[in-house]
This record gives structure tokens, C-alpha cells and sequence, in this order.
């Protein structure tokens, strides 16, 4: 036995041989000056136990980021310069934090997670050859120690040497089987290489090992969505619930159901996602378009009866209130709801704006709404005045209307990157293509920005020149290569235009693993699906788009395509005749109309409309 640990045996026989007594006798000042003496004794002995255990003995564990990293007795200067370390990368200086891990390392220099964190510093700075030696050097200290290896395979899969970056991982999960880190990160590497189905048996494992198997839960329910697996993903995300409850993954299990079908349960889930958020608007917005597609009025209308006395005189979450009624096309009911806070505030420029807005969508109110509009154009709302004034002189079919009003405001509000866009799609409407570039492409040379990039981009492609379309965009990614929209986006393009449906599914794929379940994506790959003949994949992709987004006159309309390739032309005009109704396209519209011709006549067979040049399919997908 050790000086360590008969030290420790002498603290238990303290502690039993020096037990509180009972003595009645006795008084009950003197009790309590007796325990205080002996809590001192026994904490000195438990200082005194714990620095021999530090100084005979290896095996101590200490904390460095709330997590055990080590066992080996933490020495205060090394903890103290690994502190100053992390606040130099919190304040985005890796090379004060290089140096204060070294001279960690001077007073520590077999701890793996200083190494660990060192090498990481050093992968920031470029020094990727001085990160690798310090991760052997973890590794040697401690095999299989787990930041060490994920950070390796990081490393490995950053320099292209997928292999490695698998070897490194693999060894994660054999020498540490209950960290879900190791498990989610190959998962993905196995997915990235084209190998779902051992990435989805390798999550399998992990659920079944790992206690905590939330993280796994909700990647095996990512991994499903990507192999349009949604049943799978359902069953993943239940799971994740019943481990805890969070709004994101509430959120997610509602939008899986909902693309499933399974409107009632979205609704029980959505309503819980509500009461979770305290009444946020998104989630009301979402419960309101699950209402909607069951045609339940009324409890839409309790919903916004609930929003409205939760905004109180705050007027942004009223507009917000606005927003959702009209949304789910409750104009008139958002209209008695504003009529009260109009009148206390009948000055305030957005309650104005809201309200003019509810009467345009309402048909024996839109002459009174035009009016309005048209005063509200030379005041603080004007921009979202003149894009509402637009939208109804569209639906009227007064396009130089329409694109007046939107050159005028845009003339004094140019930083207005949405109003820019506005006119570019009006310009667009009234078959001056041409100018709608030009416009955006000015605009964008002033104010670069993402909106009016997609704008252009979109311009661009109904124009004809896809090419520059994609170069448009493909700046987007290097500022962020993980941007869902803009792969999806040059997918798709490249699908319509180009004829490589290699690229273009690479693009689509990558979409997709980074927004898995996402309708406009989901789109995409169907469409994708189609132009390969595999019509029931096709269908699958399709239907589950269709049913996230209802409303959507180009989903609809691919879905139709795919019913009249499967010989269900009932159901094919049936969508046509739902996308003709729902389209604001005037070339969208008549492309619709010929089709629906078509099929009545018997031509089954693919037509111009059903691979048009896209007057509104990539405008649409972001």
C-alpha cells in the first residue's frame, strides 16, 4: 500500500473512530464546536491525501473543458496559460494562442489535450506538418484518444486523404465505443464517399451502443431524408424526443410528417412546438399552413386570436400577425384584427401599410387599397407599399403600371436590394429580359449582396444565358461553400439547360445532404429523376415536395409531368388545372394551358412544357 493510500485509509478511520456523539449531557454549543473541529481535520486530510495521490501516483483526473482530458495531475501554470490560450482564439488571435499552449505544454507536456488543442491552433494558422507531430505526440500519451483522432481525421479529409480520415475514425469508435462524435463524423465521411449504406449501419450501431444517443438519433434521421427514407427519419427523430424534448427537433419531426401526409399528427406536434416557443411567429406560421391544407378556419382564426393578444401594441409582431393571416389567405380576418389597433395608432406608417395590405387581398376592397397604397408611396413603408401596389396592378394585368410605380420608389430608395428585384421579375413578366438584367447587374455592381445576386442569376437564366447565370452565382459559395440554395440553384440549371446530369446531380446531391427534406430540393431531385426515366423515384421526391409545399405551381407542375409518364392523366390534368390556378407567371401560365391541351388530346409523350426555359423554375429556388 502506497503513502496515497494508507492516507486515504487513515481519513476512513478518522471519520469512523471520530463519529458526532449523542450525549445528551452535553451542551449544544459544544456539539457544534466539535463538528466544526473535525470538518477541518478531515479537510485537511483530504488535501493532504489528494497532493500524495498527485505526487506518488499517475492516475489523478482533472477537467479542461468541462470534460476529463487527462490523468495526470494538472499543473496550475499549464491550466493557467491554456485559459489565456482560449481567450486569445475567442478574440480571433491563434497566434498568441500558439504560443500561450506552449508554454502550457512547458509545465504539462504528456497532457493529449493540449497537444490536441495546439495541433487544432496550429491547423488555423497553416501549419498543418506542426499539427500532425503534436497529434502524434497525444496519441503517444494517450492511445486512442478521441479529440486527437477526430482532429486527425479532420485533417486527413481536409488534405483530400480520405482513407486516412476513415482510419482515424475507425480507430475513434473501436477505442472509444460510447462517443458519439467519432460515430455522427464517419457517418458522414462514409456518406460523402458515396456509401449510405454503411454510414446508416454504422448509426444503427452507435444507437445502440452510445447511452446518449440523441446526436445519432438525429444524424441516422439526416441520413434517412437524404435517401428518401422518411419513415426512417420519422422513427429517428421520435426517438430523439423521447430522449429530450427540443424545439428544433419537434420542428423537424412536424415538416417530415407533414411531407408525409400525416397533416394531423404535424398539427399535434406543431401545436406542442408552439407552446414550447412561447407563441413563436415561425412556428405559428407553420401551424397556420398545416391548418390551412386541413381546412380548418376556425382554429386558424383562434391561433391568430391568440397571436394577436400576445403582440399587444407592439407593432412589429403585429405585422408579424398580419403576415401569418394573410399567408394562410385569412385577409378578411386579419382586417377585423387590425381595425381596433388601427384606430388607437391611426398615424403609424406600418399598421397603415399592413392594413392596405389585408384589403388588397380582398377583391370588393382593392379599389379602397390601391388608394392607400398610393398615398403610403412617399413615406417610411415605402418600399413594401410599392412592391404590394405592384403585386395587384400583376394580377390586374397593368404591367407598365406595375413596373411605373416600382422605377419611381426605386429611383429614391436604390439600397432597397428587394425592390430591385421586384422590378427585375416585373420587367421579366412584361418580356423585357433584357432590361431586367441590365438593371440587376447595376444594382449589384453598387450593392453586391445575396439577394440581388440570385436575382441576376435568375434574370440571367430566364434570358437564356445560363452560363452566366451559374458564374453569377458562383461567387456565393466561396464566401459560403455550404449554401444549400446556390447548389441547388446551378443543379438545377445545369439540369434544364446543360445536359450534363452527371454535374448536375452532384450539385443536387450536395444540396440535399446540406438541406435534407427541403421542398425546393426535393424538387430538383425528383425533376432530376424524371430526366432519367425513373419516373417512380421521381414520384416519390415529388409527392413529398408537393406535400411540404402545396402552393407551389412548379412542384405541382413537375408532379403532373411524372403522373402523365405513368400513364394517370385523370391525375395528371388534375395538377395541371391546381398549378394553372395558383401561377402568377403570364409565360408559366400559357405554357400550363398548352399542356393541358395537349393531354386532352392524347399526347402523352414529354412537351415543351414540361422542360420549358425555366421563365420561373430557378427563380423560385432559394
Amino acid at each position: 500500500m502506497n503513502a496515497c493510500s494508507l492516507l486515504l485509509f487513515g481519513v476512513g478511520e478518522r471519520v469512523q473512530t471520530q463519529a458526532p456523539a449523542t450525549d445528551t449531557t452535553r451542551s449544544r454549543a459544544a456539539a457544534v464546536a466539535r463538528t466544526a473541529a473535525r470538518l477541518v481535520v478531515l479537510s485537511s486530510l483530504i488535501v493532504l491525501g489528494l497532493s500524495g495521490c498527485a505526487s506518488s501516483g499517475p492516475r489523478t483526473v482533472r477537467l479542461i473543458n468541462g470534460r476529463a482530458q487527462s490523468s495526470r495531475y494538472v499543473s496550475p501554470n499549464a491550466y493557467h496559460h491554456f485559459l489565456r490560450a482560449e481567450i486569445a482564439l475567442t478574440r480571433g488571435n491563434p497566434t498568441l494562442a500558439t504560443e500561450e499552449l506552449r508554454r502550457a505544454l512547458a509545465f504539462d507536456p504528456r497532457s493529449p489535450y493540449l497537444h490536441t488543442r495546439l495541433a487544432q491552433t496550429l491547423i488555423r494558422t497553416g501549419m498543418a506538418a506542426a499539427a500532425k507531430r503534436h497529434l502524434a505526440k497525444a496519441l503517444d500519451s494517450r492511445e486512442g484518444f478521441p479529440d486527437a483522432l477526430i482532429v486527425r481525421a479532420a485533417l486527413a479529409a481536409r488534405e483530400k486523404r480520405y482513407a486516412d480520415a476513415e482510419k482515424a475514425l475507425r480507430a475513434c469508435v473501436e477505442h472509444n465505443p460510447s462517443d458519439a462524435r467519432a460515430y455522427v463524423r464517419l457517418a458522414a465521411l462514409l456518406e460523402e464517399r458515396a456509401r449510405p449504406r454503411e454510414a446508416r449501419a454504422l448509426l444503427d450501431q452507435m444507437v445502440k451502443r452510445v447511452e446518449r444517443k440523441r446526436p445519432g438519433y438525429r444524424s441516422l434521421a439526416l441520413l434517412c431524408l437524404r435517401q428518401l427514407d422518411y419513415a426512417c427519419a420519422a422513427r429517428a427523430y421520435v426517438h430523439a424526443l423521447q430522449v429530450r424534448s427540443d424545439l428544433d427537433t419537434l420542428m423537424r419531426l412536424a415538416h417530415v410528417l407533414r411531407s408525409m401526409g400525416q397533416l394531423e399528427q404535424a398539427t399535434r406536434l406543431l401545436r406542442e412546438a408552439f407552446d414550447h416557443s412561447s407563441g413563436h411567429v415561425s412556428v405559428a406560421l407553420e401551424l397556420a399552413e398545416v391548418l390551412a391544407a386541413r381546412n380548418k378556419t376556425r382554429e386558424i382564426d383562434d391561433l391568430l386570436a391568440v397571436l394577436e393578444r400576445a403582440a399587444g401594441d407592439d407593432v412589429k409582431r403585429i405585422a408579424q400577425v398580419v403576415e401569418v393571416g394573410l399567408r394562410v389567405k385569412r385577409a378578411r380576418r386579419t382586417l377585423a384584427l387590425l381595425a381596433p389597433l388601427v384606430a388607437k395608432q391611426p398615424k403609424d406608417p406600418t399598421l397603415r401599410v399592413a392594413q392596405a395590405i389585408a384589403m388588397a387581398r380582398v377583391k370588393s376592397k382593392r379599389a379602397r387599397a390601391v388608394a392607400r397604397l398610393r398615398a403610403l408611396l412617399a413615406g417610411a413603408e415605402a418600399v413594401r407599399a410599392a412592391r404590394e401596389l405592384a403585386r395587384v396592378y400583376a394580377d390586374q394585368g397593368k404591367l407598365a403600371d406595375a413596373i411605373k410605380v416600382l422605377q419611381s420608389v426605386y429611383a429614391k430608395h436604390q439600397s432597397a436590394d428587394e425592390l430591385a428585384v421586384a422590378l427585375g421579375d416585373a420587367l421579366h413578366r412584361a418580356g423585357r429580359d433584357d432590361d431586367a438584367v441590365t438593371l440587376l447587374r447595376d444594382a449589384a455592381k453598387r450593392h453586391d449582396s445575396r439577394a440581388l445576386r440570385f436575382g441576376l442569376a435568375a434574370a440571367l437564366e430566364r434570358k437564356g444565358s445560363w452560363r452566366e447565370a451559374i458564374a453569377a452565382l458562383s461567387p456565393l459559395l466561396d464566401k459560403n461553400a455550404r449554401d444549400a440554395a446556390v447548389h441547388n440553384f446551378i443543379g438545377y440549371t445545369r439540369l434544364e439547360h446543360g445536359g450534363d446530369l452527371a454535374r448536375a446531380e452532384r450539385e443536387i446531391r450536395r444540396a440535399l445532404y446540406l438541406r435534407p427534406g427541403a421542398s425546393y430540393i426535393m424538387d430538383s431531385l425528383g425533376w432530376l429523376y424524371f430526366k432519367k426515366r425513373r419516373y417512380a423515384r421521381a414520384e416519390r421526391a415529388l409527392s413529398y415536395a408537393y406535400r411540404a409545399a402545396p402552393e407551389e405551381p412548379e412542384i405541382i407542375r413537375h408532379l403532373a409531368e411524372v403522373n402523365a409518364a405513368l400513364k394517370r392523366l385523370p391525375r395528371a390534368l388534375e395538377l395541371l388545372r391546381r398549378a394553372l390556378k395558383l401561377s402568377k407567371e403570364p409565360q408559366l401560365s400559357a405554357q400550363l394551358k398548352k399542356r393541358i391541351e395537349d393531354l386532352r388530346a392524347g399526347h402523352v409523350g414529354q412537351s415543351s412544357a414540361a422542360s420549358p426555359s425555366s421563365s420561373s423554375s430557378s427563380s423560385g429556388r432559394k
